[in-house]
């Protein structure tokens, strides 16, 4: 039988990368357009109301929200966990940490105008359209765009080690 042996590899999480992808991924898929916004070329989402871009069905219309609000969810909760890391906090803890401090917490917020755009979204598929509020999910995209239209400093990453596995 082998002996027990402790195998460590370094991992690097980083964090301007996800947070680049996930403004990539608004920019590419919200539009200002005047006061209005146009949201996965479906729809186009005002103070008062929303109407339909284009003419295809609401079968492709719907698909077309329902992949936007996956990938956009996902790529935020990768983003969140991440910034949850407790070795992260530590590094932004330590000497020298103010600046990392004060762009993980730039990075939670801007993860939080996210989580308000998907929970109007969410809403907005689960309710009538006449109980909607426009004005507050125009305000959140609106607010959404403008932090996606924000340009992100030098890269920030964090190495830490993960444990593998014990061998035996």
């Amino acid at each position: 039988m082998d002996p027990i042996r402790h195998v460590e590899r370094e991992e690097s999480q980083d964090l301007h990368a996800r947070g680049q992808e996930l403004r990539d991924e608004i920019r590419s898929s919200l539009v200002v357009d005047g006061e209005d916004l146009v949201l996965a070329k479906a729809i186009r989402v005002g103070t008062r109301g929303l109407s339909v871009v284009g003419e295809d069905g609401p079968t492709a219309i719907k698909r077309r929200i329902a992949d936007f609000t996956t990938r956009l969810r996902d790529v935020n909760e990768s983003l969140a966990v991440m910034l949850a890391d407790e070795r992260l906090a530590a590094v932004a803890g330590g000497p020298q940490g103010t600046d990392v401090a004060s762009r993980i917490d730039s990075a939670k917020r801007f993860g939080d105008a996210v989580d308000r755009v998907l929970e109007a979204l969410s809403f907005l598929e689960e309710t009538p359209a006449v109980e909607v509020d426009f004005p507050r999910l125009h305000g959140s995209l609106r607010d959404l765009a403008t932090a996606a239209a924000v340009t992100l400093e030098a890269p920030l990453a964090v190495v830490h080690v993960a444990e593998a596995e014990f061998r035996i």
